[in-house]
């Protein structure tokens, strides 16, 4: 059974490369992606809404504990094994800062992906 369900923004080219990137770390399925713009989800099975979904990425701990934002990020990458990457992220002063970068790219996730190039007309970012 997996450590985290990520609950993922598929039309996002840049949460599809992250999703991607994590799922490569993921040697033990600690990982389930779902894909929020899957035709039969709903996002009321996971306690928030479509919106809610819309403005940040969630995760749901094995406890069934909501994650929201940065804190789900940080939970994925504890999960592949990866979380010495953003430990630090959690720790004051700087965890506000970063929750705060990550409310902001979130929220200018499309148009960041356009300038940062992440399409993907190839394999390359495909889950």
């Amino acid at each position: 059974m997996p450590a985290l369900t990520l609950l993922y923004d598929s039309n996002c080219n840049l949460c599809r490369t992250e999703m991607t990137r994590i799922c490569k770390w993921d040697r033990h399925n600690a990982v389930r992606l779902v894909d929020i713009h899957a035709p039969h989800f709903n996002a009321t099975q996971f306690g928030t809404t479509q919106a809610a979904l819309l403005a940040r990425v969630h995760g749901v701990a094995p406890d069934g504990q909501l994650l929201i934002g940065m804190q789900t990020v940080r939970a994925a990458y504890c999960a592949v094994g990866m979380g010495w990457l953003l430990n630090w992220t959690g720790y004051w002063p700087v965890r506000p800062l970063i929750d705060g970068l990550y409310d902001w790219i979130a929220r200018n996730r499309y148009r960041l992906s356009s300038i940062l190039r992440y399409h993907c007309d190839s394999d390359q970012c495909r889950i």
